[in-house]
C-alpha cells in the first residue's frame, strides 16, 4: 500500500480470502514453472538423443531456452503479483516495469546463489554447511528487498511519466 500510494485497505475477511487466493495462485504458478522446466529438460535430454540430434549446439540451445522459460515464468508471476496484489488495480505499464525489474534482479540473485552453492561452498565441513544456510537466508532477504525495490522503481517511473505529461500540457497551454 505504501509503495503504490493505495489509501484503502481490505477488510479482515476480504483480506484473508484474498490472501488464500494469492497463495493458491502462487503455488500453482511455481508448480507450473517447475513442472514445465522438468518436462522441457526431460524431453530435450531424452528426445534429442534418440533422434540423433544431440550435439554441442543443442546444449547451448537447451540452456538458452531453459533460461528464457525460467525468466518468462517468473516474469509472469511477478506481473500478476504487482498487478493484482495491491488493494487497487495498478496500471499495466507500472506492473510491467516492476515485473521486469524484479525478474532481472531475481535471475541475477539466483545466478549468484547458484555460483556460491556450486563453486564456493565447502560441504565437507560443518561451517561450510552453516555458511550455505546463512547465504540462503541472505538470498531470501535480498529477494524481499528486490520485490519492494521493483515496486518503488515502477512507481517512480509512473510518477515521472505523469509529471512529463503535465509539463508538456503546461508548455502547450503557455504557447
Amino acid at each position: 500500500r505504501e509503495i503504490f500510494d493505495v489509501g484503502r485497505a481490505r477488510g479482515i475477511v476480504e483480506g484473508k480470502i484474498f490472501d488464500i487466493k494469492v497463495v493458491v495462485l502462487a503455488v500453482l504458478l511455481l508448480t507450473l514453472n517447475l513442472g514445465v522446466t522438468v518436462v522441457f529438460e526431460a524431453a530435450l535430454s531424452f528426445g534429442l538423443g534418440t533422434m540423433g540430434l544431440a550435439g554441442p549446439w543443442t546444449i547451448l540451445t537447451r540452456r538458452l531456452l531453459g533460461m528464457a522459460l525460467a525468466f518468462a515464468s517468473i516474469w509472469i508471476l511477478f506481473l500478476i503479483i504487482y498487478r493484482y496484489l495491491p488493494a487497487r488495480r495498478i496500471p499495466w505499464r507500472t506492473a510491467v516495469v516492476a515485473a521486469t525489474f524484479a525478474s532481472v534482479c531475481h535471475e541475477l540473485l539466483k545466478g549468484g546463489f547458484t555460483w556460491y552453492a556450486t563453486e564456493v561452498a565447502d560441504y565437507g565441513s560443518t561451517f561450510g554447511n552453516l555458511a550455505t544456510v546463512a547465504v540462503l537466508y541472505f538470498w531470501i532477504y535480498y529477494e524481499a528487498v528486490v520485490f519492494i525495490l521493483a515496486g518503488e522503481v515502477a512507481q517512480v517511473y509512473t510518477m515521472r511519466k505523469a509529471s512529463n505529461v503535465e509539463v508538456r500540457r503546461s508548455f502547450l497551454t503557455d504557447l
